[in-house]
């Protein structure tokens, strides 16, 4: 599960009682991020975090080269890439 865009607001709603140096690099962060995803904490949030932004990322900046990089390397070993497509 990787949840919906939630403002960095929200989080700092939920931490303004408790420590104040955590509350200040959540501002900090607000200077470089619009906001945050959670993610269900089950041992693969990392890697289904990595690849959610990685994915997302690649669809808003529109990198082709990016995005064919990424389909020549997902492409199963029994479907051949175009030959225009680097591999992996």
């Amino acid at each position: 599960y990787v949840g919906e865009k939630e403002p960095l607001s929200a989080l700092k709603a939920e931490y303004e009682h408790g420590s104040q140096v955590f509350v200040a690099k959540i501002d900090s962060l607000a200077a470089s991020y619009s906001g945050i995803r959670r993610a269900r904490g089950d041992g693969n949030c990392f890697y289904r975090s990595f690849i959610f932004g990685y994915l997302e990322r690649l669809v808003t900046t529109n990198n082709l080269a990016e995005r064919d990089r990424w389909g020549a390397c997902s492409t199963p070993p029994w479907r051949p890439a175009p030959p225009s497509t680097p591999r992996c």
